[in-house]
């Protein structure tokens, strides 16, 4: 039978055709049970490095960083086909810049400009390649205090991603080496002076939280956009309206794509003896099929939905022991929170933003005020909200965020609620 299926030409093309079909689904199912692992192996990885980045900032459980450190690296190596590996490699690198700052191993740094060098190398056309040459620039930059070798690496950003996010960063980074200005740009190096300098006590002083930032992408959204980069491009038009309208003094807690850690967020609010901290997130779904805009007050909540959002902004805030552990220091915490005024500022943003973007563009859900324990929140001594600036990973909503003119009008939505809310507020005090 099978000689006669193989003397048969139309027979034996059928089944060559056939075993093709096979070996393709074969490949296939490998693969995504290749990417599938990828994922997992990562996200749990990604867990311990921004735990580590948010509950050790001092770097004192030196064994756990180097210990991850050594597991970013054989992930890196061992899914080399996986988009995820170069994050790995570029936190790896990271962790290994920040022993060198706190420990001053000049191998550690040395190691780091290594790693960031071979992302570039071995993943050029990845999102962030750029990114690196960027990082490892500013390591001989402000660590090292090599301009020259700097320049080198800024000058390939401009030459060879000439349309990347970070092109405008190294064109400003070799301003700064002619003109002779090096210096660090570190939210540490910040004293509290520099944080209350002069506060006029007739000006509003308002801290804008972008979230998320540096290796810390937050949500991903249609066409590769990133939350840590929509939230920062609203962050910085509405801090121009704020200061330029209402005369108040606003500080970002970040103005550029770094990692801040969350509890190091709420302190410079109370450093700079703030009335207001808002910090500005987008939101993201797994069906992508969710809409709409929503603002959020710190507090417990039964709600579901609230407590996932929720239970993935603080997930880089696990701490030793059972996740109760932070529910218990939250609840603890939130009752000194303020409260009402929060409410009624949450209230009257999401109202005023919502209203005032719908008037000019297609959008829907005004999902409401909500509660829920965001830990960036916790500790503030001021009215303080979250917002949730519609859904990245949402057709629609992500092609809006991608405009400038959009991320402007949020911005002046935002604005137009902050103002009515100081408004309010003055009234009621008089």
């Amino acid at each position: 039978m099978i000689w006669y299926l193989l003397q048969n030409r139309d027979m034996r093309v059928r089944i060559l055709i056939a075993l093709t079909i096979v070996v393709v689904l074969l490949q296939g199912g490998a693969l995504a049970c290749f990417a599938d692992s990828a994922g997992l192996v990562i996200e749990q990885l990604n867990k311990k490095y921004f735990s580590l980045r948010n509950t050790d900032t001092d770097v004192r459980r030196l064994q756990e960083w180097k210990s991850l450190a050594a597991e970013l690296q054989s992930f890196a190596e061992r899914f080399s086909e996986s988009s995820e590996a170069a994050f790995a490699l570029q936190k790896t690198a990271i962790i290994y810049q920040q022993i060198f700052r706190h420990y001053g191993k000049r191998e550690a740094l040395d190691r780091a400009i290594k790693l960031l060098k071979k992302v570039q190398q071995q993943y050029p056309r990845h999102d962030i390649a750029d990114d690196v040459l960027v990082q490892a620039g500013d390591i001989y930059l402000y660590e090292l205090r090599m301009p020259e070798q700097a320049d080198k690496f800024y000058r390939k950003v401009i030459v060879s991603y000439p349309d990347s996010d970070m092109y405008s960063v190294a064109v400003s980074r070799r301003k700064q080496l002619l003109v002779g200005r090096v210096s660090r740009e570190r939210v540490k190096s910040r004293n509290k002076t520099e944080r209350r300098q002069a506060v006029n006590k007739h000006r509003p002083v308002i801290v804008i939280d972008p979230g998320h930032g540096g290796e810390d992408l937050g949500a991903r959204g249609v066409g590769g956009l990133l939350e840590k980069d929509v939230v920062l491009a609203v962050a910085l038009e509405l801090k121009k309206l704020l200061s330029k309208r209402l005369n108040a003094i606003v500080r970002l807690t970040r103005s550029r794509d770094v990692f801040i850690p969350l509890a190091e967020r709420t302190n410079l609010a109370n450093d700079f003896e703030a009335d207001l901290f808002i910090s500005l997130h987008v939101n993201a779904s797994r069906s992508k099929k969710l809409t709409g805009f929503e603002t959020y007050y710190l507090d417990n909540t039964n709600d579901k939905s609230s407590r996932k959002l929720a239970e993935r902004e603080n997930a880089s805030m696990s701490f030793e022991g059972e996740q109760g552990d932070l529910q218990f220091i939250l609840s603890d915490l939130i009752q000194n929170a303020k409260l009402e005024e929060s409410i009624m500022l949450a209230h009257t943003v999401n109202d005023a933003t919502y209203n005032f973007i719908k008037k000019k563009w297609p959008v829907k859900n005004n999902l409401g005020v909500k509660k829920a324990p965001f830990y960036v929140l916790v500790g503030a001594h001021m009215p303080c909200i979250l917002v949730e600036m519609f859904f990245i990973d949402n057709k629609q909503n992500g092609l809006l965020l991608a405009k400038r003119e959009f991320r402007k009008d949020l911005a002046w939505g935002l604005f137009n609620g902050i103002k009515k809310y100081l408004e309010t507020e003055s009234q009621q005090k008089k």
